[in-house]
């Protein structure tokens, strides 16, 4: 019996499906199954009956539950103490990100600041890298998520994607039988140039190549719209990777040949360095960005 399976334990028993708990403990469904049949084989009994209703708790199991809970709230209570002596048992943290980041990178990282600290309250805006920055600089906010064209111009380093093309699907480039196109090729195409909110685009990309983009057609900040443009024939795109959409029927989504990537790093108001929660959730990020490196 370990940490994991009770946090599994309690999380179906809160859920009632092991899809749900799945979700809440970012885990694959296989991986919560697994843990809970492993606890049930170590313990030699049936915690869950599964069915139509989801899995319900035997009776034995809802003692465990109990017990687990039990568990979990004394954890709880020992990191208390320790963030109290460290002088970080209550407050507030303020992190602005854009939105695609706070969907895809830091939801980890919040997690598990949020069961190393339950007592310090995230508080997470969504901005603009320009309101970001400002935001920094007069101490709005703690930490604030940039983006940069390399990990040395990050001060903490947290993640990175790579940039694709995304054309209509009865576009000649996408009905070519290249697997990979240039941005450079794309800079004379009428072009659909999506931000995301940010100064690094496609656009600050193609000026950076030598080639500026020639025909910008619609200028738009949300993803989502410029996939819809893309869709209608309006033009060509290219944005980061985790931005494309689910359903991608209509288009056409290639690498780009000159490898680009968009990188994201921490920085800190000068106002919060050095506080302890602000030097705990640097930690994380650090040892987050070293395990992927590894």
């Amino acid at each position: 019996m370990n940490l994991s399976q009770i946090k599994v334990l309690v999380a179906i028993a809160d859920t009632g499906s092991l899809t749900f708990a799945a979700e809440r403990l970012s885990l694959s469904q296989s991986g919560v199954s697994q843990a809970i049949a492993a606890l049930e084989e170590d313990l030699g009994v049936q915690l869950f009956t599964r069915g139509r209703r989801g899995a319900v708790a035997t009776a034995v199991g809802e003692e465990v539950v109990r017990e687990a809970r039990a568990v979990l709230a004394g954890l709880d209570a020992i990191r208390r103490k320790a963030d109290a002596a460290a002088g970080i048992e209550q407050g507030k943290l303020r992190l602005a990100a854009f939105p695609s980041v706070f969907s895809t990178l830091l939801p980890p990282l919040l997690r598990r600041f949020r069961d190393l600290h339950p007592g310090i309250e995230v508080v997470a805006l969504e901005a603009s890298d320009a309101e970001i920055e400002t935001w920094l600089a007069n101490g709005t906010v703690d930490l604030g998520v940039t983006t940069a064209e390399s990990f040395e111009a990050t001060d903490w380093p947290l993640g990175q994607d790579d940039w694709v093309a995304v054309l209509p699907s009865s576009h000649p480039i996408a009905l070519s039988p290249s697997r990979a196109v240039a941005l450079t090729r794309l800079a004379d195409e009428p072009f659909v140039l999506a931000t995301g909110g940010c100064t690094i685009h496609a656009g600050s990309l193609a000026e950076r190549l030598g080639a500026p983009l020639e025909q910008i057609k619609i200028e738009v900040r949300d993803w989502v719209s410029a996939f819809a443009l893309v869709r209608e024939g309006l033009g060509v795109t290219v944005v980061p990777e985790p931005t494309l959409p689910a359903d991608r029927r209509g288009l056409r989504v290639l690498p780009l040949k000159e490898g680009l990537h968009r990188y994201f790093g921490l920085r800190c108001s000068k106002t919060a360095l050095n506080t302890p929660a602000v030097t705990s959730f640097l930690g994380l990020a650090k040892a987050a960005s070293s395990a992927k490196a590894a």
